[in-house]
């Protein structure tokens, strides 16, 4: 397990392929699963982890199909995310707001407008309170400061049909608020797509395009 969590938000940067979910651009999915808002010296950061990244991981470390299943079947109970609400001070000193009060207003609400609450550690499977425990410290090694002055908070996930409802590759939207910030997010994912291709030229344009923004073609 500590092998799993020491490699983890390398192993973000470099995922391409989970088991079931291929991502067109590295670049892309970091992009849209990640949320920036507010304007200095006062901004919010937000990365959602979607329940997929853990089969990213498993396929990138080679995990036993058994402790693959039995990580994703825990953590796909949960949406996770970062959060890190900083104001930049005289001196680019940063500051950051804490846990505890994050905790008091921050919820995410899903399309039919259903609100939850972060849970609280002892709310947690053990796998996922490991998860939780371990992920912070990873995150300050590798970001320092800021990533010291990340947050990282569990919601319970929704499911259907026993599988969770928000899916990176299907069309659903959620956002994550607290105070007055608020990031939203609109899936599918551009970035588990299929490319398109302008007819006229053959170059390769994004999933969710219609018309080719220089020739004005339809996409094939």
């Amino acid at each position: 397990m500590k092998l799993i969590f020491s490699a983890l938000f390398s192993l973000l940067l470099l995922a391409v392929k989970a088991q079931n979910v291929k991502v067109t651009s590295t670049d892309d999915f970091i992009h849209e699963c990640t949320k920036n808002m507010g304007e200095l010296p006062h901004k919010q950061l937000v990365l959602w982890i979607p329940v997929n990244f853990w089969d990213i991981i498993g396929d990138k470390l080679n995990l036993p199909a058994e402790q693959l299943s039995q990580m994703t079947a825990e953590m796909s109970k949960y949406m996770m995310v970062c959060v890190v609400d900083y104001t930049l001070n005289p001196g680019n000193d940063l500051t950051f707001k804490t846990e505890d009060e994050l905790m008091k207003t921050i919820t995410l609400t899903d399309s039919s407008k259903n609100e939850y609450y972060p849970l609280a550690k002892s709310d947690l499977t053990a796998t996922a309170g490991y998860v939780l425990e371990t992920f912070k410290p990873v995150m300050a090694q590798m970001l320092g400061q800021f990533g010291r002055g990340m947050c990282i908070f569990l919601f319970k996930q929704k499911m259907i049909a026993g599988k969770p409802a928000i899916d990176i590759t299907k069309k659903n939207s959620f956002s994550i608020g607290w105070n007055n910030a608020k990031a939203n997010w609109q899936l599918p994912l551009v970035s588990t797509l299929p490319p398109k291709y302008c007819p006229v030229d053959h170059e390769q344009m994004k999933g969710n395009w219609s018309f080719c923004p220089i020739h004005g073609v339809k996409l094939d």
